[in-house]
């Protein structure tokens, strides 16, 4: 019956994302099973050139290079003019394919210029012509003719920057190239769909709203991570969508890449890193609004200032990595390990990648980080779904537990002998005093209902509201014991939210426990305050005090720990008690300003 219970609750929170998932599985295993053979691939050799080239130098004159792709290390705005031969023997319809790096291209056979790219002055904020693959349709006799490329560019890290050369029909060179793209795309894709999946499933998974914006930080997070894996994925034009690839916002993936990574580690990390991850936010967010300014001024352009989006993510994931080796020394567990394990992987490819981008070898960059980004990326999400999973179930446990505390906690208020107490002293004061019996049947009946109401509402409600059920106790218990014991209250605020039924019992302890026991009785004070990042509530009494350490001890104190986790799971409220013998006791309720008057605003 257990076991059928669960598995009911399990479809219940997860139902909709298994439908999901098994849906796509058998779509997979339909397309798999339902393929039928490709077209024949195109005819034609694809021939690389990689041999053969003559650079001119304007100082030195002209040197043979030993093959393509290199770097020549060049100053900016330095034009690259390199030369080579066809073969004796062509075929007609050939075309002449090398991909350029930010850089303007022009194209001769034979001293004709046949081919120029060029897009540096039709820019609104950038200098340079993006990245891109050239297809240069060779003119028809051109076997054994003299082919010359000329490349310039603004940037230094890619005007000297020489990629590899091919040639042959154009459907062949374009399937040469996307075979040897081909890997990064599908990572690329892969991080995207990982994004949009995880996005998803929060909403199915996760009935908490904050639990839902950690797995939304981390989508967004693997959502730029595959937009700049895209990009870098050099794919030719039919898949560079709506140009995307080598554009801004492939740059701008990696300047706001640390922003989500951050907000989502500010809940996977111990509290007390958030404000070191607020700071990096902040300053994060800060490099990315100047070096848009930067941008939009003309003064530099992105490409040129991706050592400062450099420079955050090293610190992001230096970080992060050092919190988590420091924090999962005695408490990692399996999630912890994961996500660290992905980490160290991703930052040795991190490093190798920028170590290429820093020496200028741009043929080999967009393969290491992606990589990496995918194998941390796979272990990531796993690590936070489970964790995230687990602190679900633990809510739900936490939620039956505090329904299943509802009515001791009822009970542990209305005492047997209070209410005998209570309608003794009613039935005494009718004939003698029935002002005062109404007053006092009136006061027992606003208590009664405020106990009863606690059960049933576990929301927070106004302070005045608990304080009027805190005024009809005390009013009881005056009239009771008569000068015996006294009532101050000092209210300095009371627009905040509280739970219901966490003051009254305070004060009930207080008379009961504190002052009932002094023969001479005694005073409870009753303070609010309120403070800049804070509210503040007090009672106060100067009874027969305890020992603090003795109470821990005892098994009977369910009230007081049911109080204390209320008001830490629901308002982060911290319960502080100090007490001595002999020397009263005071518990003081400290709630964050922001739940407080956020509670406030919803109702």
């Amino acid at each position: 019956m257990k076991l059928k219970n669960r598995l009911k609750k399990y479809w219940k929170q997860s139902g909709w994302f298994l439908m999901v998932l098994l849906s796509t599985m058998a779509a997979l295993l339909i397309v798999v099973l339902d393929q039928a053979d490709a077209p024949p691939l195109p005819k034609g050799d694809v021939v690389e050139m990689k041999e053969g080239w003559t650079y001119t130098d304007p100082e030195n004159g002209g040197r043979q290079l030993t093959d393509l792709p290199v770097n020549l290390n060049l100053p900016a705005s330095q034009t690259i003019h390199i030369e080579n031969i066809f073969p004796e023997t062509m075929e007609s319809g050939m075309f002449l394919c090398f991909r350029s790096t930010q850089q303007s291209v022009r194209v001769f056979v034979s001293g004709k210029q046949v081919y120029e790219y060029d897009m540096s002055g039709s820019r609104l904020f950038s200098r340079a012509t993006p990245s891109a693959w050239n297809f240069v349709p060779v003119p028809a006799g051109s076997a054994g003719e003299t082919v010359a490329i000329e490349t310039v560019s603004p940037y230094t890290q890619s005007s000297g920057q020489l990629n590899r050369v091919f040639y042959g029909p154009y459907s062949a060179v374009e399937l040469n190239i996307m075979k040897m793209q081909v890997p990064q795309f599908i990572i690329s894709m892969a991080m995207i769909m990982q994004a949009l999946t995880l996005f998803l499933a929060s909403f199915c998974l996760m009935k908490s709203k904050e639990l839902r914006h950690v797995l939304h930080s981390l989508s967004f997070f693997i959502f730029l991570a595959g937009v700049w894996a895209f990009g870098e994925s050099r794919m030719p034009n039919p898949f560079s969508f709506f140009n995307l690839m080598e554009s801004p916002l492939s740059f701008y993936a990696l300047f706001l890449l640390p922003m989500p990574y951050l907000d989502y580690m500010s809940f996977r990390l111990h509290p007390r890193r958030r404000r070191a991850l607020s700071i990096l936010y902040g300053i994060t967010f800060a490099n990315t609004v100047v070096c848009t300014v930067l941008q939009v001024l003309k003064v530099a352009d992105l490409i040129e200032l991706l050592p400062a989006a450099h420079i955050m993510i090293v610190l992001a994931a230096g970080y992060t990595l050092l919190s988590l080796l420091y924090d999962s020394r005695g408490s990692g567990g399996d999630g912890s390990r994961l996500e660290l394990a992905g980490l160290i992987i991703l930052s040795f490819c991190a490093v190798e990648e920028l170590g290429l981008f820093y020496k200028n070898d741009f043929s080999n960059i967009g393969i290491w980080v992606p990589l990496g980004l995918l194998i941390y990326l796979m272990l990531l999400s796993l690590s936070t779904v489970r964790n995230l999973m687990r602190r679900s179930a633990e809510a739900d446990e936490l939620d039956r537990k505090l329904r299943e505390n509802q009515g001791r906690l009822l009970i542990s208020q209305i005492q047997p002998h209070f209410i005998y107490n209570t309608l003794g002293a009613i039935q005494a004061y009718i004939m003698k005093s029935p002002n005062t019996a109404y007053k006092m049947v009136q006061d027992f009946s606003d208590y009664l209902r405020a106990n009863i109401q606690s059960v049933t509402n576990t929301d927070p409600i106004p302070f005045t509201a608990e304080l009027k059920h805190v005024r009809a106790y005390t009013d009881i218990e005056l009239i009771r014991f008569r000068n015996r014991i006294q009532v101050i209250y000092e209210i300095g605020a009371s627009d905040f939210m509280i739970l219901p039924l966490t003051i009254q019992p305070l004060v009930e302890n207080a008379i009961k426990h504190g002052l009932c026991k002094k023969v001479e009785g005694g005073t409870v004070w009753i303070r609010t305050r309120e403070h800049e990042n804070d509210f503040a509530v007090i009672v106060e009494d100067d009874g027969i005090g305890f020992d603090v350490l003795d109470i821990k001890k005892k098994s009977d104190s369910v009230g007081l720990r049911n109080i204390r986790d209320r008001l830490t799971l629901q308002m982060d409220a911290a319960v502080d008690i100090a007490s001595a013998p002999g020397r009263g006791t005071r518990v003081t309720i400290i709630i964050p300003r922001g739940k407080a008057l956020e509670q406030s605003i919803q109702k």
